[in-house]
């Protein structure tokens, strides 16, 4: 067994392995978002103000960005979501997903 006086380690490995893997991932997510957000201000045609005030972002996330990387991530979801209903299928994000890697 792994365990000397109630310390896990393989638990601790685990974390210790799978924490940057996940800052990696979220760090790329990120990066593709700025560029999206970037190629959308080129475009110009950006969504309406009211459009984007019509997100609601959970507090959980509004605590944790600035108030402008929050218009991005609205921006970008406005841009990904042609139809306006509110939603991004798994295949609308995946296709933007892979468009940045």
């Amino acid at each position: 067994s792994c365990r000397i006086h109630s310390y896990d380690y393989i638990h601790q490995l685990l974390i210790m392995t799978i924490t940057p893997l996940l800052l990696s991932v979220v760090l790329l997510s990120l990066y593709g978002l700025s560029a999206l957000v970037h190629q959308i201000f080129q475009q110009g045609n950006g969504p309406s103000k009211e459009h984007l005030a019509s997100y609601v972002v959970p507090e959980a996330l509004s605590g944790s960005f600035k108030a402008s990387e929050i218009d991005n991530f609205k921006r970008v979801f406005a841009y990904l979501d042609r139809k306006a209903t509110g939603t991004i299928s798994q295949k609308v994000l995946g296709k933007a997903i892979s468009e940045f890697e």
